[in-house]
Order: structure tokens, then sequence, then C-alpha cells
């Protein structure tokens, strides 16, 4: 595992709970992205960022049929919760 991949873990397919997996950064970057224009998301003022969706990379995971949602934990501590309604 390399700084850059995604760790994953939860209801993985044919896997232990709680083991953990990684999807390196070139899977990521193989998955569609769209581009989107958000006023002062980031920095002040409107950009164009490009973004990969959370329902596609959760589409792409070997989940558990049970799995409904995403939790995000990053590094800083910020953590937050997608459902697949909300994705």
């Amino acid at each position: 595992a390399s700084p850059t991949d995604l760790a994953i873990r939860g209801l993985l397919k044919d896997l232990p709970a709680g083991e953990t997996r990684y999807v390196r950064w070139a899977d990521l970057r193989a998955l569609p992205t769209r581009t989107l224009r958000v006023g002062d998301e980031f920095v002040p003022g409107e950009q164009e960022v490009t973004v990969v969706m959370l329902a596609d990379v959760l589409a792409k995971l070997p989940r558990d049929e049970r799995a409904d949602a995403l939790v995000s934990i990053c590094n800083d501590g910020y953590a937050s919760v997608y459902t697949t309604e909300f994705m």
C-alpha cells in the first residue's frame, strides 16, 4: 500500500469482516470522471474540478450485497457517511 492508495474495509465479498484491502491510484484513475464547476468550495471564486463519483467507486468495489453506504475517514480525522440514496 502506497500513500496514494485508498484503504477499504467493511462488508467486502469473500473476506473476513474488518480486513483491509487497497485500491491503487491507477485503478481510481481508470474510473469515469466528470467535470464540475463549483464556487467557493476549496478556494475563493469559481473553479472547474474533475471528480470521480462515489457511486462509481462503490459499484466497482467487491462488496457484499448488504453494503449500502460508504464511510469516508480522512487522515485528519474528518469522517462522513454517504448512503446509496445520497450518491
